[in-house]
């Protein structure tokens, strides 16, 4: 047997690397393998970094620290398809952190990534990854602009019909993200992927069908959308998806789809007769269903009952029971909540209103608006505001309840929008006569001063109207000043929200009805804050307007001073001055400051005070002092009047005299913390001991003696009219011509007048020389006494004259005509009456 020769082994070529199985345990290694040439290494680098940073948000970012995402991102681009797989896996998963995908946003790789969506030429992990990706960068705003300008809408719609779960879930959450976008929502509609959409939510993945519910609900806010899903039954799909116990708990986000769907009376219609509404009384009244779901239940009929064409079908439907069962039944207080609101929202209906109130609706409401939960009264009372808005049934049904009550605590409520509510349904309230006096037996003026100091501008206006609501009786009007709110509604004069402002000007019209209760308005300030809308033409209104004028007429010195005019019901009673013409934005002066100021060579100051009134016991001379700004002269004439007394007088000539020492307070009383700084005023000035009191005309008052004895008696009014003309001029220094006028020593014998005084206020009965408008004022004066209807009115350059409104005599069987207004001579042609538009009366008017 021959020797063995043992075989040499062939050795390697010389070219060739021999295979080296590298393992690392650190990722910045791995992060140096993404530059290798070769396929299975960087497979598996892509692979391990993948699961590194599927470990944690700190591992995401140590990754980008190593410098992996520019590297991955090359590999995306890569040809090699389970090159560019791996690569998009680490990169989908690395997106998942906020840090990370700045970095990646910097880098623009939208359109490389969006090319792995194609589901028929990529693998479904590839997609998976890639939809990740885009589902992550959309969390972010600035992100979302981007991905849409790019275009990533249409492939990730293409991508909801994949058949792999984990697709489906990125492409719908992406979508669903960018949604938030109104541009997007139509993007959707366009590439036809509101079907798909639809279709997701059968999926048997609870978090598929929560995005796709969730990316319903924001494409269904597009009036356009909801006719898609209407050409796609999605209203037999919802109304069968809501019956389906199985998926009971997506009922809530399933609600948040037909609730946008229910918008559109189509759909309602739709649902009425597909007896899908039938569905809603069983989420609402069903013992399994969670209050979530009745809560999402109110909230869509809530919703869909702003439209005038939905609640009628709900009405016929008698939805109004079912929220009014919620209401008496259950403990949650969110349920009833809901159910009260919805409720409110159909009480717009007039249909709605009535059937409510018939069928027991009253009753919890009024009971809910005494409950500790806010939310649960702000929206009792919301109801019931609606359901008492021109409906009279429903105010009697609250009467009878004894709901005023709860209501007018309700003022002082810490909720603003419950104050608001409660103010407007004591307004609807007040309507009724028999209501109003029984809530103002309640003191529901008084609660007003809270919310009337609320810093809302919708709780102020609503206050304010209510407050209006009140002021017609004269015992609401005298709470309103023992109260202090006066001050509260005066303040609200100067609001910046013009319905705020409009309806506390259509308050003080209203309040403005008696002299003490101007008084109060005034003293607060009213007239200058009055004066200073009317003066804006952006503030200006026909409320302001009407308010100014109804405290001007029990404020007759300011309305003739500002407006020029005193009209046929504008008496002239006790204690008048005309201080001359003021403008708008001027400031009345008081009588007693007038009085004391040094005599000067300005225009004199024209007082009527008779010694004694026609008007029996109205001396107001409180109200002149206080309507000219003056508080201390105020309070002590409003006390005075208090006590009855009657000023002093002397003989002769008059003189100044001084009251006691006031022990009362003026009319604002005790008013409450709500007025203190006025009470505190009005206090002080009570401890005057010396106060002011207007010197009595005796010449004035026999001058009335003789009017009454020989003017009265005469038949016509006509005739009274030309006799008391003559008798005013008479009195003035008689008939003076045109050419004369020049040479009347009037302004001779007011000088006299006023150094004999020792100030610039005459009593008109003591003017002997009197011009144009001395013998006006004495002719409007001695009409009002015996009840002649003339004007006064006011023109330039000391010119003043009176207007009265006369029938022309009728022969019998002759033609009626309208009354002519004639302008009364009282100078040039004493006794004559010129039609107002005729060439005597302009230039009786003009220089």
């Amino acid at each position: 047997m021959g020797k063995k020769v043992k075989k040499e082994t062939e050795a390697p070529a010389a070219d060739v690397f021999d295979p080296v199985n590298v393992e690392t345990k650190n990722a910045k290694t791995a992060v140096l393998m993404l530059d290798s040439p070769e396929q299975e290494v960087l497979l598996k680098a892509c692979e391990s970094l993948y699961r590194f940073a599927e470990k944690g948000e700190e591992n995401r970012v140590q990754i980008m620290q190593f410098g992996a995402l520019e590297p991955l991102y090359a590999l995306v681009k890569s040809e090699d398809k389970a090159v560019h797989r791996n690569a998009m896996m680490a990169f989908g998963i690395l997106s998942c952190q906020v840090d990370v995908r700045r970095a990646m946003r910097e880098m623009e790789c939208t359109k490389v990534v969006m090319r792995l969506l194609d589901s028929e030429q990529e693998e479904p992990i590839t997609n998976e990854f890639a939809s990740l990706f885009f589902s992550s960068m959309a969390t972010e705003y600035t992100n979302k602009v981007q991905l849409i300008e790019k275009g990533v809408m249409e492939p990730l719609v293409l991508l909801l019909t994949s058949p792999d779960p984990d697709v489906n879930k990125n492409a719908i959450e992406a979508i669903s993200l960018l949604l938030h976008d109104y541009q997007s929502r139509a993007q959707v509609r366009q590439f036809e992927g509101i079907g798909p959409i639809l279709e997701l939510t059968k999926s048997e993945f609870p978090v598929i069908q929560q995005l796709s519910l969730e990316a319903l609900a924001k494409i269904s806010q597009d009036i356009e959308n909801r006719d898609g899903l209407r050409e796609l039954d999605a209203l037999d799909h919802f109304v069968k998806f809501l019956g389906n116990k199985d998926w009971q708990d997506q009922h809530v986000n399933a609600l948040l789809v037909l609730s946008n769907l229910l918008l559109d009376p189509e759909t309602v219609e739709q649902l009425a007769e597909s007896g899908g509404l039938n569905k809603f009384y069983e989420l609402l009244t069903g013992e399994d269903v969670t209050p979530e779901v009745k809560v999402h239940a109110c909230i869509a009929i809530s919703r869909s009952a702003k439209n005038e064409d939905n609640r009628r079908v709900m009405h016929e439907q008698e939805m109004e029971k079912v929220l009014i069962t919620l209401l008496t039944e259950g403990d949650d207080a969110q349920v009833k909540a809901s159910a009260a609101k919805a409720l409110g929202q159909l009480a717009e209906s007039l249909t709605c209103k009535n059937f409510i109130g018939r069928n027991e609706g009253i009753s919890p409401l009024l009971s809910q608006i005494k409950s500790n939960n806010e939310e649960l009264r702000e929206s009792a009372s919301l109801c019931l505001a609606n359901l008492t808005a021109s409906n009279q049934y429903n105010c009697n049904e609250i009467f009878e309840k004894n709901g005023m009550d709860p209501l007018i605590n309700l003022l002082s409520d810490t909720r603003e929008a419950c104050q608001a509510n409660a103010a407007t349904a004591l307004t609807n309230l007040a309507i009724d006569e028999v209501i109003r006096s029984s809530m103002q037996a309640l003191t529901v003026v008084s609660s007003l001063a809270v919310p009337m100091q609320s810093r809302s501008n919708i709780v102020q206006s609503r206050a304010a109207m209510c407050l209006a609501s009140f002021c017609y009786d004269a015992d609401a009007r005298r709470e309103l000043r023992d109260s202090g709110a006066i001050t509260s509604l005066v303040k609200m004069l100067g609001s910046g929200n013009d319905e705020a402002r409009r309806n506390a000007c259509w308050a003080v019209a209203v309040a403005a009805a008696d002299t003490e209760t101007t008084s109060e308005l005034c003293r607060a300030g009213a007239v200058t804050h009055l004066l200073q809308i009317n003066q804006s033409t952006m503030r200006r209104s026909n409320f302001s307007e009407l308010a100014m004028e109804r405290v001007l007429d029990n404020y007759l010195p300011g309305k003739y001073s500002y407006l020029g005019h005193l009209g046929v019901n504008n008496l002239i009673g006790k204690l008048f001055y005309d201080a001359g013409a003021l403008k708008m934005e001027s400031e009345l002066d008081n009588l007693e400051n007038l009085y004391k100021r040094a005599v000067d060579d300005k225009r004199e100051v024209l007082l009527v005070n008779p010694h004694q009134s026609d008007y029996g016991k109205e001396e107001n001379t409180g109200a002149i002092s206080e309507m000219s700004g003056n508080l201390e002269a105020a309070a002590a004439a409003d006390s005075r009047k208090k006590q009855g007394g009657n000023p002093k007088s002397a003989k002769g000539k008059q003189q100044l005299g001084k009251s006691k020492t006031d022990s009362e307070k003026g009319s604002r009383g005790d008013g409450g913390g709500t007025a203190a700084t006025l009470d505190s005023e009005a206090d002080t000035a009570d401890n005057v001991a010396s106060t002011f009191v207007a010197p009595e005309d005796h010449n004035l008052e026999n001058i009335i003696k003789q009017v009454k004895t020989e003017i009265v008696p005469l038949q016509t009014t006509k005739e009274q009219i030309e006799a008391l003309a003559r008798l005013v001029c008479d009195k003035m220094g008689g008939q003076v011509s045109r050419e004369d006028m020049i040479n009347f020593p009037v302004k001779l014998h007011m000088a006299k007048l006023k150094t004999d005084l020792k100030t610039n206020v005459i009593p008109i009965g003591l003017i002997k020389t009197g011009t144009y408008y001395h013998r006006a004022l004495l002719f409007k004066s001695l009409a009002d006494r015996i009840m002649l209807p003339v004007t006064l009115d006011r023109g330039s350059y000391n010119r003043a004259w009176n207007v009265a409104t006369l029938m022309d005599d009728i022969p019998p069987g002759g033609p009626k005509y309208p009354p002519k207004q004639y302008l009364i001579d009282l100078i040039h042609e004493p006794g004559e009456m010129h039609e107002i538009e005729s060439q005597k009366a302009v230039a009786y008017q003009r220089l």
